[in-house]
């Protein structure tokens, strides 16, 4: 049949430069857009490609319902904010059943700080935040 091909059409969740706090779980989700020409089979998950992993290996990323041809669905991974504060960047794609990638590749690209500058309770004065 024809290649399955995935294209990214937005963040669903987490958008690019999201700040969480350190050991934060949160569910990342990407909107994309079968241009196949077919339904993807079952079986179709997430994996991770590249950069930073910070998944929640346990729980499996497959994408839950049939995806006919020119559908969209989001597409999600658990995942756990890195222990450390820092800038971080994985890479994930969508694969079939046995294991072959395909679609574009999608981003997660957080910034992780301390708890307490997440502006929380920690933050005794009040302080506009808004410029």
């Amino acid at each position: 049949g024809n290649k399955a091909r995935a294209v990214f059409v937005e963040h669903t969740t987490v958008p690019d430069g999201s700040t969480l706090p350190c050991g934060a779980a949160f569910l990342k989700s990407w909107r994309v857009h079968n241009r196949s020409g077919e339904a993807w089979a079952d079986g179709a998950r997430v994996v991770h490609v590249g950069g930073d992993m910070f998944a929640d290996a346990y729980r499996p990323a497959l994408v839950e319902v049939p995806v006919g041809p020119d559908e969209q669905v989001d597409v999600s991974v658990h995942m756990h904010a890195p222990a450390l504060p820092g800038l971080y960047v994985g890479y994930w794609r969508l694969c079939d059943a046995a294991g072959k990638r395909f679609g574009q590749r999608l981003r997660v690209k957080i910034d992780v700080v301390q708890p307490e500058e997440m502006g929380g309770h920690a933050v005794e004065q009040s302080v506009p935040s808004n410029g």
